[in-house]
């Protein structure tokens, strides 16, 4: 582990999933150093870069050192288990396209697709610090921050499954579309529901 740390190999993890999704899939077919735990510390890093960006938005109390704990904890473990779901329904989807199925080189891709979210941090302070529309600008590299770590999936199916960006295009899109029509579809019954409890 001591040799791995000093080889700085795990750093090509974090820079091929910034700037080279393809070569981010090859290493971790190869997973050499192993990525599963470097993928994590990307989630735990997201996780706790996120609470404090939030807390730059608003006045803090004590209760900051709270959500600093139990909350990065909370926040880490609900990441956790959308990768996981995530990373099942793609892996899924890509069965369904006729690929074989790549689950655990799908889930380290996931997680490492995380990698820009850790510039949301620095960038809230930038703005925070200017006093210039901080919240405008959490929600706007928020959206950016999802388009960047979105194609770094499809690059990464694409090459994972040796297919074209345009069919990982629609390996990725499936889920998410089926994910979005099921939320629609149970705030409807929500709605009804709550609407026929009041008028009963």
């Amino acid at each position: 582990m001591i040799q791995t740390l000093r080889s700085l190999t795990w750093l090509d993890y974090y820079l091929f999933a910034l700037l080279d999704p393809r070569r981010l899939a090859e290493a971790v077919v190869r997973a050499e150093p192993r990525p599963l735990p470097l993928g994590a510390a990307v989630m735990a890093a997201v996780a706790i870069g996120e609470i404090i960006a939030l807390s730059f938005l608003s006045a803090q109390t004590e209760f900051f050192f709270v959500k600093l704990t139990y909350g990065w904890i909370f926040t880490f473990l609900v990441m956790a288990l959308k990768v996981a779901v995530l990373s099942a329904l793609f892996d899924f989807s890509c069965q369904i396209m006729g690929c074989e199925g790549r689950g655990v080189p799908i889930l380290n891709v996931v997680m490492f697709s995380l990698s820009p979210r850790l510039f949301l941090l620095p960038l809230v302070m930038v703005f925070t610090v200017f006093g210039f529309a901080p919240g405008f600008f959490y929600v706007f590299f928020s959206l950016g921050f999802a388009v960047w770590s979105s194609l770094i999936i499809i690059q990464a199916i694409s090459e994972l499954h040796r297919i074209k960006f345009s069919r990982a295009l629609m390996i990725f899109m499936m889920p998410i579309v089926a994910v979005g029509l099921a939320l629609f579809f149970a705030m409807v019954l929500i709605g009804m529901l709550m609407v026929a409890l009041v008028n009963g």
